[in-house]
């Protein structure tokens, strides 16, 4: 616990240098708001059997403040809550939520960026954790015709969520932090160097603890207007802490070493081809798994809009494994990425397809390679001026090749939500939630079924952010 209160102190400490000097170069925005959501599930400790229903009461204040001017900036999120169970008395819990962005331009062309996120919460649903976690970091608005800050975003870090599962209801904490200075040289020349530290801390004795430092180097460079060339590199050590007591099989530390090259050649103004390559070599100590991941792609992407696109590639990746068998096969990417969402009279949506490959350590689990493929589709329609609905819907399979026997996750994922908006201060919101794990492992299987009522009030004076 004193490790998050320390990263508190700091942000509220760089919050507090940034506005010292309150002169009108200086905008500062403050949002309060406050949430009473009253929550009922059919599974609370997300088990393939014996499961058991609970009704939680979770109260979260909130507050959001940014403080920018031309050179730098700050953004600042916290959201502490209590939970509150009505049969579980022993999961009452506090929950705390920290998001922390910092930027500054040394130079026209040099430019640092900080970025840190804190979590503290007894939920094992990380997919719902991901989805607050998501519309808690959008906080601050930008105002109309501003630019945007240049804040580092979890995508353009490559965190991934954690699609590994979890069970029970003890409390457990993650926090990453990351720094990256970026100069660019010429039209579209650029050169990053960046710096990522993450921990999982669980309170259970039955799952791991992990911590990672990875230092990163990446290279963009126009070779002429029509192809570009792109190079990243990174070394990761990963340490990992479990109870043999409880941990038959746990994760070895390892060294990891990673590089990928990219050359896109643009065809049209909307249309490019590219061919990359992507080298990985992870070195576990002790008898953990060795391997070394080849992976070659090609394909082309369309840009649909300034901020959609579609991505279409045919790779083949191998992995050479020390001890065991090793694994190879194609993959099919299928990419449709949206920023700016499509619109059907006062319907709005969004889909995203997505495939490829990842490693799953530092989360709940630590599997290890996996391949993984999946697609969800997010819709919200506008009723009336104070009544919407929302929903979402994905599907996603992750195979994990190294696990013995072969581990194979099917995950579906639905949604609905009714929002009202009664007045300028208040709203409430209705939702239903279905998750449902099928894996060829029976003891991996889980679903959960969760029902939520949010009542939310701004708490803001003149019902805007305040600003000075």
């Amino acid at each position: 616990m004193g490790r998050w209160i320390r990263v508190l102190a700091l942000a509220l400490f760089a919050c507090t240098v940034l506005s010292v000097p309150a002169r009108a170069e200086y905008r500062h925005v403050i949002i309060p708001n406050l949430s009473v959501t009253g929550e009922y599930t059919d599974n609370v400790n997300l088990t393939d059997d014996d499961t058991d229903s609970d009704w939680i009461l979770v109260v979260t204040p909130s507050l959001a403040y940014e403080v920018s001017g031309r050179r730098n900036g700050l953004r600042l999120g916290y959201a502490p809550g209590v939970a509150v169970y009505a049969k579980n008395e022993d999961d009452n819990t506090l929950r705390h939520s920290l998001n922390f962005n910092a930027w500054h331009s040394l130079t026209k062309n040099t430019h640092l960026t900080f970025y840190d996120s804190f979590l503290r919460t007894e939920d094992p649903n990380t997919d719902e954790v991901e989805r607050r976690e998501a519309r808690f970091r959008s906080q601050v608005p930008a105002q109309e015709g501003e630019t945007p800050p240049p804040v580092l975003t979890p995508e353009e870090l490559g965190l991934q969520p954690d699609t590994t599962l979890r069970e029970g209801r003890e409390p457990y904490y993650t926090n990453t932090a990351a720094g990256r200075i970026t100069h660019t040289f010429g039209r579209g020349h650029s050169l990053y160097l960046g710096y990522l530290h993450s921990l999982t801390e669980h309170e259970s004795r039955f799952e791991e603890d992990s911590r990672r430092h990875n230092p990163t180097v990446g290279l963009t460079y126009n070779i002429n207007p029509h192809l570009s060339l792109s190079a990243a590199g990174g070394y990761t050590r990963g340490t990992f802490d479990a109870d043999s007591r409880y941990i038959d099989d746990p994760t070895e530390d390892f060294d990891r070493w990673n590089g990928s090259l990219r050359l896109t050649r643009a065809f049209s103004p909307r249309f490019s081809g590219y061919a990359d390559y992507t080298q990985i070599l992870l070195d576990s100590e002790g008898d953990g798994d060795d391997y070394v991941v080849y992976h070659a792609s090609v394909g082309g992407t369309y840009q649909l809009s300034p901020q959609s696109s579609v991505t279409v590639g045919v790779g083949y990746f191998f992995q050479d494994n020390q001890d065991d068998d090793d694994e190879k096969g194609l993959t099919l990417t299928l990419n449709y990425n949206s920023a700016d969402q499509w619109k059907a009279g006062r319907l709005v949506g969004s889909v995203s397809v997505q495939s490829g490959f990842r490693e799953a350590f530092f989360g709940t689990e630590n599997l290890g390679f996996s391949t993984f493929y999946g697609t969800s589709l997010n819709l919200r329609y506008a009723m009336t001026k104070k009544i919407s609905w929302s929903s979402y819907l994905t599907y996603r399979r992750d195979e994990y090749l190294n696990e013995d026997p072969e581990r194979k996750d099917n995950a579906y994922l639905a949604g609905i939500g009714v929002q009202y908006q009664i007045s300028r201060r208040f709203s409430l919101s209705l939702s239903f939630s279905h998750r449902t794990i099928d894996s060829n492992l029976d003891e991996e299987d889980s679903h959960e079924n969760r029902v939520g009522v949010d009542f939310s009030m701004n708490l803001s004076p003149e019902l805007r952010p305040i600003s000075f």
